[in-house]
């Protein structure tokens, strides 16, 4: 199963977002989950890239988008954050 890396830490903003990758985001850290909001019963995960990317970073961005894509399916988004799944 999918997990966050232990060195990252998580914070709440407000009531309705977490940023959870901190310093170290984007498709160069494919297994961190880098923002999460929750609005009205619809939780939205983001990736935040703000360098180009090349072909290696390319690649990165798909193993983190299907990372992403685990994270919700395999239920490890509402074991994490239960009261958004509700």
């Amino acid at each position: 199963m999918w997990r966050f890396a232990e060195s990252f830490k998580r914070a709440r903003l407000d009531s309705n977002v977490i940023r959870i990758g901190m310093s170290k985001n984007g498709a160069k850290y494919p297994e961190v989950i880098d923002f999460l909001t929750e609005k009205d019963g619809v939780c939205s995960l983001y990736i935040v890239q703000s360098t180009p990317l090349d072909d290696g970073l390319t690649l990165k961005l798909q193993e983190k988008i299907n990372n992403y894509l685990a994270f919700a399916l395999d239920g490890q988004l509402a074991k994490e954050y239960p009261d958004m799944a509700e």
